[in-house]
């Protein structure tokens, strides 16, 4: 189990990403952010990985909705 993001502590991110799976169940691609510029909170972190998440599960689904 990764450790707890702190949020008030800063990280240098290199990448924040999520799978991208098909309807097997196979991982066919990763959505990735990164490297960011600037070390950001934690705070940011969480809200980042959120937004890439998002992002990966509204592609899966426009694909399931395609066919």
């Amino acid at each position: 189990m990764p450790d707890p993001v702190d949020d008030s502590a800063m990280y240098d991110v290199s990448m924040i990403a999520a799978p991208l799976f098909d309807r097997s169940g196979t991982c066919l691609y990763c959505l990735c952010l990164g490297p960011l510029a600037e070390p950001v909170n934690g705070v940011a972190v969480i809200e980042l990985g959120g937004k890439v998440l998002r992002a990966s599960v509204a592609a899966m689904q426009a694909d399931r909705i395609r066919n």
